[in-house]
């Protein structure tokens, strides 16, 4: 006998056959210690952990266990096996445990509803890039050229943020590399325009500028970017193209700082002598473009359309007007300029030249379908050049034409007459962006009453 195990053998006689066999009964002492998880699990009760620690197990998917544990339930004439969503066992034994307890309480079906988090229903995806811009040029309302302008800015930004560089052929509209360029941008969603990613890309942008004036410049154009994509969603925008697709929430672009919409005019260029190197060197609708731009202050697009019908010649005035082609950019924009002699001169031979022509510029047929950005003129890509030749370094040096006109005004009449003569509803930005103009002299050592003299 082992003293230890506390074993012993005695025979046990068959009732019914009165044969004797023998077999082996073990006695152990009481309280047995139970030492092993298997042995605790073997006498702990199902509301015991322990006892479910021996239950859940991976299941085998395709020949691969997985790496969840799963518990095999039984009830209501159901059984299913339900993942624990944990690879721990001490916790997939918890949860086990707790939902065997519910199984119990309320039935299987009412306790697994209770027990599966419900899945949060997934939100539908906001709309791409391409999206967006087909519907808003279906609603919008704003003028032709400025939804291009929203258009090219939006596209820009979302490039920057999604790191995608655009070199080459990819600035020619018709290459390949162009349309797959924009294929991709389009593809685009429009979650990529949340304010962190664009604020970073802004300041990546900045940071690359080589010096501080480039930076000014880079803080300058990205806030244009930003400023002029986000005219996509504001209010009145937002709400209808909500009603067509689906659009972040909060919008995008919404709220990022973008500083001033103006940048005051400066400039080193000598209008007289520029002039005068004007009808030295040009000819024909370039030279008429140049002097219609710096003499009357018109924008490119005005001069672009400007129709003979609207050059009174006798009355030396250029008019700005709706015409059948064309619509002005405000209400403001509608307005009549004095031309000077020599100007008058120039457009009285042109127009004998071409006694039948409808506009002063010649060009496209405008009845003919063309990007909203796309001028009629063929003489803009060639005063351009010439104008940058000259000391322009702006992106739109035509422009600056119409800005060195509006200081001369300034010059000689005032701030109220160049805000006429440009056309602008607010003085502030004539004064702001417009004219340049120098502060009084202050010369203290001057006689009394001479301080101002120059």
């Amino acid at each position: 006998m082992n003293a230890n195990s506390y074993e012993a053998e005695k025979p046990v006689e068959k009732q019914k056959s009165g044969a004797q066999v023998v077999h082996t009964s073990a006695v152990h002492r009481f309280p047995v210690e139970l030492s092993t998880p298997e042995a605790r699990a073997e006498r702990a009760a199902k509301s015991s952990v322990d006892y479910w620690k021996k239950i859940v197990a991976p299941r085998v998917i395709r020949g691969k266990p997985t790496a969840e544990l799963y518990v095999r339930l039984r009830k209501d004439g159901r059984d299913l096996s339900v993942c624990l969503n944990t690879a721990n066992k001490a916790t997939a034994a918890t949860k086990a445990r707790d939902l065997w307890v519910k199984v119990e309480g309320i039935g299987l079906a009412a306790a697994l509803a209770e027990f599966r988090p419900k899945s949060a229903p997934r939100p539908a995806r906001s709309a791409t890039v391409g999206e967006l811009l087909a519907e808003a040029k279906a609603i919008s309302t704003v003028r032709a050229s400025t939804l291009a302008e929203y258009e090219i800015r939006l596209r820009r930004l979302v490039a920057g943020v999604l790191g995608m560089s655009a070199e080459g052929s990819v600035f020619y509209h018709k290459s390949a590399e162009a349309k797959a360029w924009r294929a991709k941008v389009d593809g685009a969603s429009l979650d990529v325009l949340a304010a962190a990613k664009v604020e970073s890309w802004r300041k990546a942008y900045i940071a690359a500028a080589p010096d501080e004036v480039a930076r000014i410049s880079a803080r300058n154009t990205s806030s244009a970017v930003i400023r002029n994509a986000r005219g996509f969603f504001t209010k009145s925008m937002a709400k209808a193209l909500s009603e067509k697709i689906r659009l972040p929430d909060p919008l995008p672009l919404v709220g990022l700082p973008t500083g001033s919409a103006t940048r005051r005019f400066k400039s080193t260029i000598d209008p007289r002598q520029l002039y005068a190197a004007a009808l030295a060197e040009l000819s024909g609708d370039v030279l008429t473009a140049f002097l219609i731009c710096i003499t009357a202050g018109l924008r490119k697009g005005e001069a672009d359309m400007l129709p003979w019908a609207n050059v009174d010649l006798d009355g030396a005035l250029a008019t700005v007007a709706p015409t059948k082609w064309f619509l002005p950019k405000t209400e403001e924009s509608q307005r009549s300029t004095p031309i000077p002699p020599d100007v008058v001169a120039h457009l009285r031979a042109c127009r004998a030249k071409a006694p039948a022509a409808e506009f002063v510029l010649s060009g496209l047929d405008p009845a003919k379908a063309r990007d909203a950005k796309k001028y009629r003129c063929p003489c803009w890509k060639l005063l351009a050049p010439w104008l940058r030749a000259k000391g322009f370094v702006t992106p739109n040096p035509i422009h600056e034409l119409r800005k060195l006109s509006g200081s001369l005004v300034n010059a000689l009449a005032g701030l109220e007459a160049a805000r006429r003569h440009l056309g602008h509803r607010n003085i502030s930005t004539t004064a702001a962006s417009y004219v340049t103009g120098s502060a009084a002299l202050v010369n203290l050592a001057a006689p009394v009453g001479t301080e101002g003299a120059k």
